[in-house]
């Protein structure tokens, strides 16, 4: 039998590991860091985006097929290019033209736009019809701070996910079919659609929105990626006659 005063003893002893790693435990999560509040991320972006100077931009369209054109002779597939305040662009275009793939250079500043020749490579006119304008997505009153402060519907934060050392806020997110005409730089109308988005959590800086259009083939999946804000970008007129 155990001696009275004894129990008590080994039941400290046996449990004082325990209470130590409960401790120590309760002081790390004591001092691990908030998740971020989503109306604060939501608020920040709104304003950051409402005043970019500059960014690279990726957007890729994969399954049906989206043109560019109103004839309906230049399908698109990606374009990669660059924005400067308060409304030029230039970006290379990838194509099928004629269901071929290949190429265009595209350059607009302000009012005008100025695009390569898929055949022979040489600059012009935009020809009528021509409907990527990338830099509705960086207007000031129509594009993003516009769909970030009052477009958006159903938001909801998914998680705070890690990528490449960045920590961004994901959300899920219903955008409104004129806002979508924007994002897609005119290649889409009349759709609203649900969608993810991934802001950078600190800066407000949008990393990514990715969404699902009808098109008249079917489903298109589009993905808008974002980078590089605020670095040096000088965008000129092309030459002309060369």
């Amino acid at each position: 039998m155990f001696e009275a005063g004894k129990v008590p003893t080994m039941i400290h002893r046996t449990l004082l590991p325990i209470l130590l790693a409960a401790a120590l435990f309760g002081a790390a999560c004591s001092g691990s860091e908030e998740p971020p509040d989503p109306d604060a991320v939501i608020a920040s972006s709104i304003e950051r985006m409402g005043e970019v100077e500059s960014v690279i931009f990726f957007l890729e369209s994969t399954g049906a097929e989206v043109f560019i054109d109103e004839d309906g002779l230049i399908e698109f597939t990606s374009a990669e290019g660059r924005f400067a305040a308060p409304a030029s662009t230039d970006a290379l275009l990838t194509v099928r033209a004629v269901g071929i793939p290949t190429q265009i250079g595209a350059v607009q500043i302000g009012g005008d736009t100025w695009m390569t020749n898929p055949l022979t490579g040489s600059w012009g006119d935009a020809p009528a019809g021509f409907t990527l304008d990338v830099g509705k997505l960086f207007d000031r009153t129509e594009g993003w701070s516009a769909l970030l402060a009052g477009g958006l519907t159903n938001v909801y934060f998914v998680a705070e996910e890690e990528l490449d050392g960045e920590m961004l806020a994901h959300f899920r997110i219903t955008a409104p079919a004129d806002r979508i005409e924007q994002i897609t730089a005119g290649m889409v109308s009349g759709q609203a659609v649900d969608g993810d988005l991934w802001i950078q959590s600190s800066t407000g800086e949008i990393r990514e929105l990715a969404f699902n259009t009808d098109m008249a083939g079917g489903v298109t999946t589009w993905s808008l990626l974002m980078t590089d804000y605020g670095t040096e970008v000088d965008i000129t007129v092309p030459d002309l006659n060369g």
